[in-house]
């Protein structure tokens, strides 16, 4: 446990770097407000991802130990699903009401964003569950390299969208994009 528990601490230190350095190019490349808007985004979804997720991936360090390979599918399948559920629930929801909401949280430059902020939202509360099948499986060099190489992905898409865009859409675009990947 020791060891797994240095691999993850060396992965997650490596991530929060990269993530770190991930502002300073993007104040680069957009505007200041574009840079607002962005974080904006940022600040919704990952406000609701974690209330969203229920502690469903959570639970599967308790079930998935003690379990047989069929069960363990069963368990990430129903994870999954039910994320999913809670997902598209939400996203619903947000739709409806993405006007009211966003005027009243002072975000209403993201309604036009409002389809892309839920299918991000949905997609990155579904990838929860991969963290913690990595660490309950014991995958050492995937706690080592995941989070390091999934900031770094997201860094790339992210410059990558807003140069060839020349502008504010391809953060949202990349973030998106990111979240399907």
């Amino acid at each position: 446990l020791r060891e797994q528990s240095a691999y993850l601490f060396i992965g997650q230190t490596a991530s929060y770097l990269i993530h770190f350095i991930t502002p300073v190019f993007l104040v680069r490349l957009i505007s200041r407000d574009e840079y607002g808007i962005y974080l904006q985004f940022l600040l919704i979804t990952q406000t609701l991802i974690p209330i969203l997720n229920l502690t469903l991936p959570s639970s599967l360090f308790f079930l998935m130990p003690t379990a047989n390979v069929e069960e363990k599918r069963g368990y990430v399948w129903q994870t999954a699903c039910l994320l999913f559920f809670v997902g598209v629930l939400f996203s619903i929801a947000f739709v409806l009401f993405a006007d009211s909401f966003l005027s009243f949280a002072g975000f209403s430059m993201l309604n036009r964003f409002s389809i892309m902020l839920v299918t991000y939202l949905v997609f990155m509360l579904i990838s929860e569950i991969g963290e913690c099948i990595y660490v309950i499986e014991k995958k050492k060099i995937f706690n080592l390299i995941y989070y390091p190489l999934d900031r770094l992905v997201k860094l790339v898409i992210l410059v990558a969208l807003v140069l060839l865009t020349r502008g504010f859409r391809g953060c949202i675009f990349a973030l998106w994009l990111y979240s399907v990947i």
